[in-house]
């Protein structure tokens, strides 16, 4: 066992000698492979170094080398240049003579031209100022039209019992609390109070002034002031506004709002409403908010709440169909009529007072009613003398023509009879059959007529 111990221990301290001198080798390797690249590292600096120096030796010579050439080619160019400036200076010299030789050549037509166009000129603002005088006397003649014609159409009254102006239309009879856009139009505009120059758009309520656009900006645009309440003068198609007189900025309700509130006129047309009956030219409305009739001419655009004065065949009249009822041979007993009863095929039936002109859905109590189909009394075709009319009572009765109280026309047709109207003047025809009267001559009707 102890000889191959030591054996052992020798063969170990052989190995441990193998590997120091194994590392030793490795590390003298490496040294000089470190050294040889440190050496290439510095062979390469030199040479570069070597090469750069190169470089900007011939660098320069290159800069030295354009330089000259430049110096050269900038003397030839300056050379060049002072000969083209002799060359240009003997011509402009010879143009700026010939200049003063023409011009004072000229002189004496210059001045004969002048004398003819201070003539011509003379002439044409003779012809500006005639011209600018008929055009101002032919404006200002048209413009006092216009607003003569404005002014005759809109009249300012005052009511009394509420103490405000009011505004009334003498062509269409039309009545506005509200200023008509019309005179407003023809109101002077206001100037602005912070330039004095260009019309005023806008009104403040704390400063009580009135500024254009730009001032408004300038004035308003910062501190306290911007917060300043105000109103446009103008709306958007450049019309002016009326606020009225309440409290600031005074916001005027609709005019339809207005009319129908304060009913001065009745909002008619087949946007607002349908009439309950038209007769000619007229259409009459009921309103039932207020029980009131209002009745409206489609032709000239009058509208009224009083009865007009239709014409007498068929139309309404009150005073003439108060006559007529109260002479008519139906009545009897000199009875006197008030109320008379339609019968309208689209509305149903409706009560018309002749004397008062007050229309009413709603039968009157205490009245024995003369009843008129309203179909033919509207057309222009019946004779309230003489035509279809019968008395309420508990039943209806068809009445006959009292052929005494007429006049015959000596022509007849069958069941048909031709008369003359003492009232009115002109002929109808009535059938014997039916007791139908009209003044249109039926189809039926045979006979010089």
């Amino acid at each position: 066992r102890a000889y191959r111990c030591r054996d052992l221990l020798r063969h170990m301290a052989r190995v441990r000698s193998m590997k120091h001198r194994a590392a030793a080798y490795v590390q003298a390797l490496h040294r000089g492979r470190a050294a040889r690249m440190r050496v290439d590292v510095l062979m390469q600096i030199r040479a570069q170094r070597r090469e750069e120096g190169a470089s900007v030796v011939v660098q320069a010579l290159w800069r030295r080398y354009k330089a000259r050439c430049f110096i050269l080619a900038a003397q030839e160019a300056d050379r060049e240049y002072h000969a083209k400036l002799a060359v240009a200076t003997l011509d402009v010299q010879r143009c700026w003579r010939g200049y003063l030789g023409r011009r004072r050549a000229s002189n004496i037509e210059e001045i004969r031209r002048e004398e003819i166009e201070r003539m011509t000129k003379l002439e044409h603002w003779a012809a500006t100022v005639i011209n600018s005088c008929v055009r101002g006397f032919v404006g200002r003649r048209r413009a006092r039209k216009v607003f003569e014609a404005n002014n005759k159409r809109w009249k300012e009254m005052f009511d009394e019992e509420k103490g405000y102006p009011f505004y009334y239309n003498q062509v269409s009879g039309e009545v506005r609390w509200r200023k008509p856009q019309a005179l407003l139009d023809l109101m002077p505009r206001p100037h602005c109070d912070n330039c004095c120059q260009v019309d005023a758009t806008l009104e403040c309520k704390e400063c009580g002034e009135y500024y254009c656009d730009a001032c408004w900006s300038v004035v308003h645009g910062g501190g306290r002031r911007a917060n300043h309440t105000f109103r446009a003068l103008y709306d958007y198609y450049d019309h002016r506004v009326d606020y009225g007189d309440t409290e600031f900025p005074s916001i005027w309700p609709t005019e339809i709002a207005m009319d129908e509130s304060a009913g001065w006129k009745y909002r008619v047309g087949d946007d607002y409403r349908k009439p309950v009956r038209s007769e000619g030219d007229w259409d009459m409305y009921h309103d039932e908010k207020t029980g009131r009739t209002f009745y409206h001419n489609r032709e000239t655009g009058e509208g009224t709440y009083t009865q007009p004065d239709w014409d007498v065949r068929g139309r309404l009249n009150p005073a003439v169909i108060a006559a007529d009822l109260d002479q008519s041979s139906l009545i009897g007993g000199g009875a006197s009529v008030e109320w008379v009863q339609y019968d309208d095929e689209s509305t149903g039936p409706y009560w018309y007072n002749v004397r008062t002109g007050e229309t009413t859905h709603t039968h009157p109590e205490g009245h024995d009613v003369p009843t008129i189909d309203a179909s033919v009394a509207l057309s222009g075709g019946e004779s309230l003398v003489g035509g279809a009319v019968s008395l309420l009572g508990d039943s209806t009765t068809t009445g006959s023509l009292d052929e005494q109280a007429m006049v015959p026309a000596d022509v007849t047709s069958g069941t048909w009879g031709k008369f003359m109207d003492d009232t009115y003047a002109i002929p109808f025809y009535y059938n014997y059959a039916t007791g139908e009267s009209t003044y249109e001559r039926p189809g039926d009707f045979v006979g010089d007529g």
